[in-house]
């Protein structure tokens, strides 16, 4: 373009009204674009025939690996394969079975007949030949073993001669000492790959007799191990009591009705279809005695005169006053067993251990056996002149009866202490609870 330019000032003509390097300059980002859009399409074509190429060679090592039958790109080692010719004759009872055949069928034709005979020549022949490798095979392998121990010797001899026909030619020849040890480099270095060749052949075949061995052992029975969790349940058992003389007062004599609805925790195994043992604890468990049991007991007479000795008499009243045990408080433990009596009802006894921990004493006056004219409660935890009376711990027996429905239990427990409450006492009656109860199975 410059010249031309300078062709046209040169014969006279007009001078140019943009100078070239203006005009260089607007068309430079236009050339640079196409430039750019060319290289992209290059880099495009290039990049379509490398995947092209990779594909076809990602899909020729499949095909290989298929072919040989191999995982990954290195394929399968093939052990030689051992042709036994059978040598026990072969029994041919195909005809006598294509013969019954006919006689119980008579319009099959003579070709399905004859291919029904060569199908059994060819069953009998496959079984025979079978067994035959069975017996034969293990007599190879022993022999194949041996072959490569013999290999492994012979190769450790003719290592040994080699070596010491080189350093009797190195002593000969001084001059060729540095070709000499090349040589005997070389042939210790064949030597080492032919011993290395026959350790793996015995490598591949110790793994074959793995093989078989973890077959053979594939095929014993193994009993299916149990869950260590099978037949275990566990949740929560809310009692209420439903017989007389019932009290919320804690040891402090203040009400605290919650305290009858604390949980027990419960965790049962089932034995048998019918059976199941169970343990269970309550922290603050209360047993009702209502006086039951007397501590204590004692009279005495107040004589009282009203007006004159003259007028009347004095008047005689004989007070009582009764201290006794109202209810227990303590820590329970339940071992119980029960039983599925149907598929709802089930029957249970157990045996409850009893901590205790604070007690409800009972104080009651009577004049003339007739009026109460005191009647009191006060608490008693290891600090009142009761307390030494008391038994630390003591045993309850227990019978309950249930119906389940799904997941959840109702039911009755009838509960009566079946060792002393007390080291000294007046007078003692049985006594004994009734609670209803709702047993939650979270399992």
């Amino acid at each position: 373009m410059q010249n031309n330019f300078e062709d046209i000032n040169k014969s006279g003509g007009m001078q140019p009204s943009v100078s070239f390097e203006k005009a260089w300059a607007s068309l430079q980002p236009q050339l640079d674009k196409e430039a750019e859009r060319r290289k992209k399409k290059r880099r495009r074509v290039l990049f379509f025939w490398l995947s092209i190429i990779a594909i076809g060679l990602v899909s020729g090592l499949i095909y290989k690996n298929g072919n040989t039958g191999g995982n990954g790109i290195v394929g399968k080692t093939n052990l030689p394969k051992v042709y036994v010719k059978p040598t026990s004759p072969i029994i041919n009872i195909a005809p006598a079975m294509v013969s019954i055949g006919l006689a119980k069928d008579k319009q099959m034709s003579t070709s399905t007949a004859a291919i029904a005979i060569e199908a059994g020549k060819d069953k009998l022949r496959i079984n025979q030949n079978t067994n035959t490798l069975k017996k034969v095979i293990p007599n190879k392998v022993k022999g194949i073993k041996e072959n490569i121990q013999s290999k492994e010797i012979a190769a450790s001899n003719k290592t040994e001669v080699a070596l010491n026909k080189e350093i009797a030619l190195t002593e000969k020849a001084n001059s060729r000492d540095e070709a000499k040890p090349i040589a005997v480099n070389k042939l210790i270095n064949d030597t080492t790959t032919s011993v290395a060749a026959a350790n793996n052949s015995s490598d591949t075949l110790k793994k074959v007799d793995s093989t078989v061995d973890k077959k053979a052992l594939a095929k014993d029975i193994k009993k299916p191990k149990k869950e260590l969790l099978k037949g275990i349940h566990f949740g929560f058992q809310f009692n209420a009591p439903i017989h007389s003389g019932i009290n919320t007062l804690d040891v402090n004599n203040k009400k605290q009705p919650l305290a009858m609805f604390v949980p027990q925790v419960f965790v049962s195994k089932q034995l048998g279809k019918r059976s199941s043992l169970s343990v269970s604890a309550t922290p603050y468990a209360q047993f009702y005695l209502n006086n039951s049991v007397v501590l204590s007991s004692g009279t005495y007479n107040v004589t009282v005169q009203q007006g004159s000795t003259q007028d009347s008499k004095p008047k005689q009243y004989v007070y009582r006053e009764t201290v006794g045990i109202n209810k227990l408080i303590t820590i329970d433990a339940t071992i119980g067993y029960q039983y599925q009596l149907s598929k709802r009802i089930k029957l249970g006894v157990g045996i409850a251990n009893n901590w205790l921990q604070a007690a409800l004493i009972s104080s009651k006056i009577t004049m003339n056996n007739t009026t109460v004219t005191h009647d009191s409660l006060y608490g008693n935890d290891n600090s009142g002149k009761e307390w030494k009376h008391l038994k630390p711990t003591f045993l309850l027996g227990k019978f309950d009866v249930g119906y389940q429905f799904k997941n959840v239990e109702f039911g009755a427990v009838v509960s009566t202490p079946i060792s002393s409450l007390t080291s000294k006492e007046l007078q003692y009656k049985t006594p004994i609870n009734t609670n209803v109860f709702v047993r939650w199975y979270l399992k």
